[in-house]
Order: C-alpha cells, then sequence, then structure tokens
C-alpha cells in the first residue's frame, strides 16, 4: 500500500528523490517505476539488499522508463550522522 500521492507530487523521469528509512522499498519502487533517481536509505542491509535485487529486475522486465536513467542507488548504516561544517563567519 503506498502512503503518498505521487501523481500529486509530480514524479516524473529525471525528479531525485530519497527514501530515508526506505524499509522494503514500496515508496523507492514507486518512484524508480516513474523514471526518478531514486537512492533508498535504510538501517537493515537484508532490506536494503532486496530493494537493490527488486531495481534490477524491474528494469529487466522493463517497467522503468527506457530513457538512461542513473543507477539506482542504495545505503546502509547503523547510525546517521549528520557532518558539521566549520563556521565560515567571524
Amino acid at each position: 500500500m503506498l502512503t503518498v500521492d505521487f501523481d500529486r507530487l509530480g514524479v516524473r523521469p529525471g525528479c531525485r528523490a530519497i527514501d530515508i528509512g526506505a524499509g522494503a522499498g514500496r515508496h523507492s519502487f514507486e518512484l524508480y517505476r516513474r523514471g526518478a533517481d531514486v537512492v533508498a536509505f535504510d538501517r537493515s542491509a537484508d532490506d536494503m539488499k532486496a530493494v537493490a535485487d527488486m531495481f534490477v529486475a524491474m528494469e529487466l522486465e522493463g517497467q522503468v522508463p527506457k530513457e538512461p536513467l542513473p543507477a539506482p542507488r542504495w545505503a546502509t548504516h547503523s547510525r546517521f550522522r549528520m557532518p558539521m561544517r566549520p563556521s565560515t563567519s567571524s
């Protein structure tokens, strides 16, 4: 079940999206199916492996737009850290 109205968001080929807390990837799959450049992110390495496998299967089955798209990306981390930048103000 999708909990986002992707038609309302205007997702189309070339859009960029990050799915933080992607889990099993249901929203990532729909974004990718619509042609978005998707980054799926979750703590579970097993879920991210399954999402990566599904992205490949979607490509093989012709479920993503034919135009050249960047390869989907996924990341697995046990912690999320915000990088700190040194202040440039005096």
